[in-house]
This record gives C-alpha cells, structure tokens and sequence, in this order.
C-alpha cells in the first residue's frame, strides 16, 4: 500500500490508514511477540454479549459439547455450548483493512473489527468484492481534492480502503444550477420526510450530490433533465381528484399541479387531463397465463399473494393481509402485532431495521398498471431525456388518440365499472363482467400484469444486467437510529450484516 504524500493529506491519514498492511504509515510491529503469547496461553474467543453483541473470553475447559469460559471483563465464568463460542483473531489483525484476509471469518470478527475501525475514525473496510460503510454521522476530512488526488489511477490494493478507490473518480466543477422547488411540507409525497439533522445542510447535500453525478459522467442538461423528472414526480403527488355528483367520473378541479409537472416533462397539459381521466380503453381478444417455474410453487411471497389475492371476486385489503400472515407468519424477518396498531398492518425486518406497512388501497393499486395512453403521451415529450425513458416499452403502442369529452367515451360502449388506467383483457366469450376485491371493482375476465409483476420483471432485467457486467458492491451500514456520531449498537450492526 503506497503511503500518502503532501502535506493536505498527511494531515488526514489517520481517517484512511490503520496501521496494519504492508506499506502502511504504522508497522505491523506494533504488535509484539508478548501479545501474541498472551493472545494464544489465554486462548481467547469470543462468546455472546446481550449488551456488546460479542465479548472476548478466555476458555477455562472443555467438556464434551460444552465450554467453560472466563468472562475478560468481569472475571465471571460461565458455561456455553460449543456452537455459542467463535473462535478470535490473532492481535495482528487487529483493524485489518480487508476482512477475507481474517483468519476467522465470523460474525463476531467482523463486527469487532468494523467497531475498532470505527471508533478510530476509519469508516471505510473491505471484506472481498464489498467495500463496507459504516455511516460516521459527522463530517470527516476524507472527499477533498487533495484525497482524490490520492486515488487518481490507483488500483484498490494499493490504497487504504474508500469510495474513491472503488469508483476511481475525482472531484470536478460543481453543477452551479438550482431547482426552484417549494418547502418540504407543501408535497404531500413529502410529508412526515423532514427529518432535521444537527449539523447537516440540505443545501450543501444538494450541491455534493451534483458534484457527484458530474464525477459519474452526466452531463448539465442530464442532471437537469433528472431533476425535472424528480420535481414532476412531486408534482404529481399534489394533484387532487374529485368525484362528479351525479356519477362515478372523476375530475380535476384544480390543475395548478398538472401545468407544473406537464411543463416540466415537456407534454400537453391538456392531453395529459385526458389521459388521465378519460384515457382510450385498449380492450383484447385473448388473455394470457403465466407458467410458474419451480422456484416461483415455492411458498409464495409479498408479492406473490398480492398478485393472488387480486384474482379472488371478494378479496379485500384484510383478506390479504390475513393470508399474508398465515403464509409468512413463521418468517423471521417477518412481524406482526397480536394487537395491531391502526396505522400498522405488518412489519418487515429489512437490513436497516423494521419497517412498518399499511396495507390499504394495495390490491386497487396492483390492479392499476402504467396507464398506455399517458405512457405514450410521455414518449412524445418534447424533453429528449424523458422521451428516451419510455422508449423500451413503448413500441408497440399507436400514437395517442383521446376521446373527446365523458360523453363520447360513454356513448362508445365501454364498460365503464373499470380501475381508471387498467388495460382490460377480455376473455373473447359473452360470460360479462366479473367483480374483483378492493371495494367491487369491476374488469371483463382474464389476466394481465400486476405492477407486482412488472416491478418482478424490471428486477429481472436489472439482475440480468448485473451478471453481465463486473459489479463494485459498497455496503452502506448505519450505526446508530439516532444519528448520532461515535456510537455503535452492536445488535444493529450485526442485523445488517446478516442480511
């Protein structure tokens, strides 16, 4: 590993450089024989900790299936199974820079030495093809230019672990631009989203996140483009819809939103009100079935039952939350309260902790897929960006054509007890209507695809793509829920990396 030259650097080398590796500014005598000996006549481990997730020990005797150990920090002995105690690193590991380079590779090495780097001011480790990071919750002397000259043309092994060396990137011109946007609590796919953090500026954020696409290669006009996409979105979580009195017609009363987000995908605002509220009805001659594979007659998951729970005529949001229940229930990372909160249906233990879900209006909303008419409307934007976005899944479909007004639409035929956006499949005999759950929706018989089923295929293709290609793997860990800086929670750490 080479060692940092110039003066702005040196001063931060304490925030990369563990001391331990070849080249390294401190030796790896630093580790004396005596601590060696005393690592091995000891015969230190490392056995379960309620409060520090894993704490060393020093075996006393073995009993068959059992150990007896020595508590180091309270002298206490207790007796565990074999499978409890893990066995621990020599002392020259200690703070190593990649952790497949460990002699034991387990879950307590791993979190000691990402705890010791840690506290040390070193956020960044290796383990293999990751690059784990461990969230500081402060700003560290490590993304200046004089670091990324550092890295500039380095290969990985012969710098200190970091993002840079991963990316082999550098600093350039900051994106000077600005997105006129309103405060946080005027978007209502915003709200309960501002979370103020001490020492943290959305501002300074904002202008490090465009540096950082310009290091990836975007151009000025992508970024903007991008950000007009993100601002659209916004947009259109504040448009309203209202019920017509004397039908069940929805309208628009206010389209102070729709002209915001239509002016920034570059489209009609009024050709997007139609497609939106009176969109043409594409109706088929023959529905198609999907075969499973083997994997997928395995127990199904979230998805899955959703998708299964849409077909069955008097399913409802309860229904499926009961199935998913009975069907996950015994999941580990699956929870549910015997005594449900109203706002909490169930819970996922994702990789960052639990996250809580609400299962209302999800089967109406599987069952509304990409409405075509508005798709199409947006491949024709005037904005290249946005056109380019819809371009894959778009050619098939004819150049938009709407109905003028409800009337005509109504006087056509059409069958308007329907999701607004559902593509109808009919199932070419005269057997009519049938009801799905979710409140008596109405569609003709037969199958399509669920967003679930698109959401799946979109993954597919994104995992295709990655199989192809040589993929970099950064690890993002957080430390701490409450964001505050020095602080670990072993159990936390531990559950992310087990995901």
């Amino acid at each position: 590993m080479s060692k940092a030259t110039g003066g702005g650097a040196n001063d931060v080398t304490r925030f990369l450089y563990s001391g331990v590796g070849p080249g390294s500014p401190a030796s790896n005598s630093s580790f004396s024989a005596a601590s060696q000996a005393d690592w091995a006549a000891k015969r230190l481990v490392w056995v379960p900790s309620e409060k520090h997730g894993f704490e060393s020990a020093s075996i006393r005797e073995e009993r068959g299936d059992e150990v007896e150990v020595e508590l180091t920090d309270s002298q206490r002995r207790v007796t565990l199974s074999r499978e409890e105690v893990q066995r621990m690193n020599p002392p020259r590991f200690s703070k190593v820079e990649d952790m497949a380079d460990l002699t034991c590779l387990n879950e307590a090495s791993v979190l000691h030495n990402l705890r010791e780097r840690y506290y040390s001011g070193l956020i960044y480790t290796y383990s293999g093809l990751f690059c784990v990071v461990v969230n500081p919750y402060k700003n560290l002397p490590v993304y200046t230019e004089s670091i990324v000259e550092m890295y500039r043309g380095k290969k990985r092994h012969e710098m200190p672990p970091h993002i840079y060396a991963i990316s082999e990137a550098a600093y350039r011109s900051m994106l000077q631009e600005e997105l006129l946007l309103g405060s946080v609590d005027e978007y209502r796919f915003l709200t309960c989203g501002s979370i103020p953090v001490p020492g943290q500026s959305d501002s300074e954020n904002f202008t490090q996140t465009m540096d950082s696409m310009a290091i990836m290669g975007f151009t000025p006009e992508e970024n903007i483009s991008m950000l007009k996409v993100i601002s659209a979105v916004l947009q259109f979580g504040n448009i309203s819809f209202m019920k017509e009195k004397h039908h069940d017609q929805a309208s628009m009363p206010d389209n102070t939103a729709a002209q915001k987000l239509c002016h920034l995908l570059g489209i009609n605002v009024l050709e997007f009100t139609r497609a939106i509220l009176t969109p043409r009805i594409k109706v088929g001659r023959e529905y198609v079935q999907k075969a499973q594979t083997k994997e997928q007659a395995h127990p199904p998951g979230v998805l899955a039952l959703l998708d299964e729970e849409c077909w069955f005529p008097r399913a409802t949001d309860r229904s499926f939350v009961e199935k998913l229940s009975a069907e996950q229930g015994s999941h580990p990372k699956f929870f549910r309260s015997k005594q449900p909160r109203g706002e909490v249906d169930f819970s996922i233990i994702h990789y960052a902790g639990k996250v809580d879900y609400k299962a209302d209006d999800w089967l109406v909303k599987n069952m509304d897929p990409l409405n075509d008419n508005v798709a199409s409307l947006l491949h024709q934007s005037s904005d290249h960006f946005v056109s380019e976005l819809w371009k894959e899944d778009i050619q098939t479909l004819p150049r938009v054509y709407f109905f003028d007004s409800y009337a005509t639409l109504q006087a056509s035929g059409s069958d308007m007890d329907r999701i607004v956006g559902l593509d109808q499949v009919s199932s070419g005999d005269s057997s009519g209507p049938v009801t799905f759950g979710a409140g008596g929706l109405k569609t003709k018989k037969g199958m399509f695809r669920t967003v679930g089923q698109l959401y799946k295929e979109s993954l597919t293709k994104l995992m295709a793509t990655l199989r192809n290609t040589n993929p970099n793997f950064l690890r993002c860990i957080i430390p701490n829920h409450e964001k505050r800086a020095g602080k670990l929670a072993p159990h936390l750490v531990l559950d992310q990396l087990r995901m």
